[in-house]
């Protein structure tokens, strides 16, 4: 009995054992008599298939799984659980009886669902490892040392450029994938990893294209316990990007270093905490330096300064100037040399306005230095011989000149400045023909080729000539030609100035044939002169158009505020009718009564004759009176070349007296005649009162900046007129005709309201103590509640006054009326700030700067633009920003353009400037953005974009301008017709050409235009319209024009252009047509000059 409860103690023991060992295992059994249909599962089955005690096992095993342990004999497979995250694997074995049928199924089964996550965790690492390594262009290897196996991930063998199956997994493999120049460095970095040390190399992998990768690899020795190599684990990255960048950046550098050595420049960084400097080879190579023995410490560099320039260098660059400063100095190099540099520099700061570095480029000019002192000493040895000449003739009245025969002047005695007022040097080898122009032009190329052909003949004529400031002189000129002459081998021409006598004569006939008031030519000189214009059609077959406009109300200003008031307000009838007709023939045919000859057929002159009107009865200020007249115009016109002056006369009279009839201010005739600007105007004219309307103006901002820190001292305001058709209308183009319309006040309120509505927008966003400039226009004082109007928009707002500068010009304050003086002092009074805004540029008087308390003078563009070449402009310059400190007055330069300005104004001591070297008049949301930072600095020069050929068609580029007569034939689709306005083109092809205007045109392809020149004998008549516009200097504009040509007129264009193409490879300068030698500048002024 005692074994027997033994035997059950130890078969209890190992059930015991059995389950727990079942339960660490997570593991049951089952057996299934078939036979008996006895199915016997342990505990752990049932926990591990989460089964009620009366379950059965088949209930959980699927279909198939119980196929199959009726089918094998052994089995094994695992099976996830329906329902739960649970993974099984089940082992069973059946036995089968001698006819091959199951009679018992023993099996077990456990739970793998802890493994199975791990296998899955495992296998997603694996797989975001291996997109990482292809991301970072890293692959990873590992190479078995005892079996000679290498083994690379998907990313490693990318970076060879194989597919895995193409690989070996051997060590010469691997090596034969590499350059064999890196073969034996590799060979050896892993000689070092076998050693049990780790080691780095780079390394070239070529590629089956042809290209090569550059990578570097990267290992670790794995060690056993004896401390022995069993593999090596690495990493291997492509850095061919990297290396590339590299190897440009190094080419790049020589190039650079080889280019300073040719130009013997050298570049600099002085890092300011360091007191260390980084300098090119180019430095070292000029300071005459060896870089390995030089400590590159600024003490060390400002010791190699010449010691007269060296104070004068140190102060300069501790100035810490903003923006670029140039300097010019010596050096003395360690080998006693000395040498001239020229240094330009630039400080860098931080967000605190620390300086960080100051960065510089230098040159050796030594060379240039030593040839500028030859070239003036040499220029005062030839300079003495001539002074030596010029003594025989240096009390001369008359002016000694040689030509060339092309007509380039190669002497001229110092006579010319006593005749002239021009100095030798100012005509000194330029071209006779370009002092003159027109018939004068004609005349001289006459005279000269007259003694050019007649060798030995004395030539003897007058011929006139215009002066710079516009004066005209009439010269007796002798000419002979000695071309024969070995001392002279030109033209000797010899003239004298005879101006004299000839304002003598001319004054004796103008006395006969003008008016002694308005010196508009009187009756009789009309009648002559119509006579004149009469003959011409005959010959032109051109009619002309009479226009006689009658003032009426002349007599009642006589009776009540007598003639002297009645002359003044003629005076300014006249002033007007200039303005009106600027060139037309006007006289005084009565004491009531004014012709004028209009030979244009362009222009609308209905619209002419209510602008007449519209003008003439605006009122008159003459002195305290305020004056009104009314208007009658009659329009006739010439055609019949058999009608009489005196008949023609007549009949433009009575048309004046029936417009009388009809009433005041009446006109009859129409027909149509403008010229383009005219046009333009005339759409400003209409337009201009609905643009106030709605809302067309607009306001751009420019700062006034301290030039040389870039602060933003305070900004002007300037009104723009965004038109609908002519685009952005800048107020040179319309504030004179909001004048002559009465509008000008509106636009000034308007302005005005708008800027404190701006500068309440900056306010609330955080901008504040900016003053803003607005310029007023003269007749803005006439205004009764001049003062009144500003204080009140300024409090609407509740803008401080002492923010507004009101931007006067001269002419206001040249009258000294009591009224203006008044208005300052109240503005004065309200903390306003008053500016003289273009200063010398009218009246040039400077009584006012005494009496009135200015805060602001502008010296104008004009001057700052001359005076880089002009010694005169120079001088206005330096006086007047003289003249501002000595009376506490501050100077603001206008128009500065570029850096050779600015440092003009620097040198002068200039305090503060505006133009477009900082920026363009700019719109709100910029200048609010300037504001913010607080300053803005001069743009440096935009390095030339390269050209992109986007045209169609060839294009013919001429040696000189072609003139061109263009008009507008098209508006939006609406026929119009305008007179002819002249514009250079400067090359043309077959579709479309480039052209420069003194007009500002809209880019816009409904406004067409036409084009009509001379080429080769060849009359061409083109049309088309602007595809883009490009503003120039000096208020000239360039377009480009696309043609409207059929194929036929292009054939033709294109034939003619190709001659022009064939002559040109054949002659220095081509000029068959229409070409003129005048700069776009010149030209454009002359045809003003002319015109005035």
């Amino acid at each position: 009995m005692a074994g027997f409860f033994g035997k059950r103690i130890k078969d209890e023991e190992l059930m015991e054992n059995i389950n727990v060992g079942q339960r660490l295992s997570k593991t049951g059994f089952f057996t299934h008599d078939l036979v008996k249909d006895k199915l016997i599962m342990t505990s752990q089955v049932y926990n591990i298939l989460c089964m009620e005690s009366h379950d059965n096992i088949y209930n959980v095993i699927h279909d198939e799984g119980q196929k199959a342990f009726f089918e094998h004999e052994e089995m094994s497979y695992e099976m996830t659980l329906e329902g739960q995250e649970k993974h099984l694997q089940v082992w069973t074995r059946t036995v089968f009886d001698k006819e091959k049928r199951p009679v018992k199924i023993y099996g077990a089964l456990q739970d793998i669902t802890d493994r199975k996550l791990i296998e899955n965790n495992l296998k997603a690492i694996g797989e975001d490892l291996s997109i990482a390594q292809k991301v970072s262009g890293v692959g990873s290897w590992r190479y078995d040392v005892l079996k000679d196996e290498f083994y690379g991930t998907e990313e490693m063998f990318s970076i060879y450029g194989i597919k895995p199956e193409e690989f070996d997994n051997d060590f010469e493999s691997t090596i034969k994938l590499i350059h064999p120049d890196d073969r034996d460095n590799v060979r050896h970095c892993l000689a070092e990893h076998f050693a049990g040390r780790s080691c780095e190399i780079e390394f070239r992998i070529p590629q089956k294209d042809g290209s090569v990768k550059y990578v570097k690899g990267k290992g670790e020795a794995i060690l056993n316990e004896l401390g022995q190599t069993v593999s090596v684990i690495g990493t291997l990255r492509d850095i061919t990007q990297e290396k590339l960048l590299q190897m440009q950046l190094e080419q790049s550098n020589r190039m650079m270093e080889q280019g300073q050595k040719l130009a013997k420049t050298g570049s600099w960084v002085f890092d300011i905490a360091t007191s260390k400097s980084t300098s090119s080879k180019g430095v070292y190579r000029i300071f005459g330096i060896d870089p390995e023995n030089f400590d590159n410490t600024y003490e060390s560099y400002v010791s190699l300064v010449h010691y007269e320039d060296r104070d004068r260098v140190d102060k300069l660059l501790g100035a810490r100037l903003k923006g670029p400063f140039e300097m010019k100095f010596r050096i003395v190099r360690p080998d006693g040399e000395v040498r001239f540099i020229h240094q330009v520099s630039e400080y860098v700061f931080d967000e605190n306005e620390n300086p960080v570095y100051l960065y510089g480029v230098i040159r050796d000019i030594t060379k240039e230095k030593k040839l500028n002192e030859e070239l003036e000493k040499r220029q005062e040895e030839i300079a003495g011989l001539k002074n030596s000449f010029q003594m025989l003739l240096q009390e001369s009245s008359d002016v000694y000149e040689i030509i060339k025969p092309d007509g380039t002047i190669v002497y001229i005695s110092e006579a010319v400045e006593k005749v002239l007022g021009s100095k030798p040097e100012d005509r000194l080898g330029k071209n006779v023909y370009d002092f003159y122009e027109g018939e004068e032009l004609e005349k001289v190329r006459n005279f000269i080729n007259s003694v050019v052909e007649n060798p030995g003949v004395r030539l003897k004529g007058d011929v006139r000539l215009r002066l710079k400031d516009g004066k005209e002189l009439n010269i007796e000129a002798e000419l002979q030609n000695l071309m024969d002459n070995p001392f002279i081998e030109g033209i000797v021409i010899h003239f004298r100035d005879i101006s004299d006598r000839v304002e003598m004569k001319n004054k004796l006939t103008y006395i006969s044939t003008h008016d002694d008031l308005t010196k508009l030519p009187n009756q009789s000189y009309f009648k002559e002169q119509l006579k004149s214009y009469c003959s011409e059609v005959k010959d032109t077959k051109m009619p002309f158009a009479l226009m006689f406009i009658s003032i009426s109300g002349l007599s009642y200003v006589i009776y009540t505020l007598g003639y002297s008031i009645e002359q003044l307000l003629v005076l300014e009838i006249v002033k007007r009718l200039k303005e009106l007709f600027n060139d037309n023939f006007i006289a005084r045919y009565s004491e009531d009564d004014f012709a004028v000859v209009l030979k244009s057929q362009e222009e609308d002159y209905e619209s002419l004759a209510k602008r007449i009107i519209n003008t003439l009865t605006k009122p008159y200020k003459i002195q305290q009176y305020e004056l009104t007249v009314s208007v009658n115009v009659g329009i006739n016109f010439f055609a019949d070349c058999n009608k009489d002056v005196d008949s023609f006369v007549q009949d433009t009279l009575q048309t004046v007296l029936r417009a009388k009839r009809e009433g005041k201010n009446r006109y009859r005739f129409y027909s149509s005649s403008f010229d383009i600007q005219n046009f333009k105007d005339f759409f400003f004219r209409n337009d201009l009162r609905k643009a106030i309307e709605t809302d067309q103006l607009s306001v751009r901002y420019q700062p006034i900046v301290n030039i040389w820190s870039g602060e933003i001292l305070f900004v002007e305001a300037l009104v723009r007129w965004e038109h609908p058709e002519w685009g952005l209308i800048s107020p040179g183009e319309f504030i004179a005709i909001a004048e002559e319309m009465g509008l000008i006040i509106d636009v000034g309120n308007w302005m005005l309201n708008k800027v404190c509505q701006d500068i309440k927008k900056w306010m609330e966003k955080g901008i504040e103590n900016v003053d803003v400039a607005v310029n007023f226009s003269p007749l803005q004082f006439l205004q009764k509640d001049f003062v009144d109007n500003i204080i009140g928009i300024i409090s609407k707002y509740g803008v401080d006054p002492s923010f507004l500068t009101v931007e006067v010009t001269e002419s206001v304050l040249i009258d000294r009326t009591d009224k203006v003086c008044n208005d300052i002092n109240r503005l004065k009074s309200y903390g306003v700030k008053v500016a003289l805004d273009d200063f010398g540029t009218r009246y040039s008087s400077l009584s006012y700067l005494d009496s009135l308390e200015l805060d602001i003078i502008k010296i104008d563009g004009s001057f700052v633009k001359k005076a880089v070449n002009d010694k005169r402009s120079l001088s206005i310059i330096k006086s007047v920003i003289g003249l501002g400190k000595e009376l506490g007055i501050r100077v603001v330069a206008e128009g500065i353009e570029n850096w050779q300005q600015l440092e003009m104004l620097r040198q002068l001591n200039c305090f503060a400037g505006q133009g477009y070297l900082y920026t363009k008049p700019v719109v709100l949301e910029e200048i609010i953005k300037l504001l913010i930072i607080g300053r803005c600095n001069p743009q440096m020069e935009e390095e030339a974009k390269p050209f992109v050929e986007r045209r169609k068609f060839f294009r013919v580029r001429f040696d000189v301008h072609l003139v061109a007569d263009m008009t507008i034939v098209e508006v939006k689709g609406r026929k119009v017709s305008v007179g002819k306005t002249k514009v250079l083109v400067k090359n043309m092809g077959p579709g479309g050409l480039c052209f420069i205007s003194d007009i500002k045109l809209p880019v816009e392809r409904d406004l067409v235009l036409s084009f009509s020149t001379e080429l080769m004998g060849n009359t061409l008549v083109l049309l088309g319209y602007t595809v883009w516009s490009n503003e120039l200097q000096d208020n000239l504009y360039e377009y480009g024009i696309e043609f409207i040509i059929d194929e036929n007129t292009r054939t033709e264009l294109t034939r003619v252009l190709n001659q022009v193409q064939i002559r040109m490879r054949k002659t220095v300068i081509f000029t068959e047509g229409s070409f003129t030698t005048y700069n776009p500048y010149t030209f454009f002024k002359k045809l003003k000059d002319s015109e005035d």
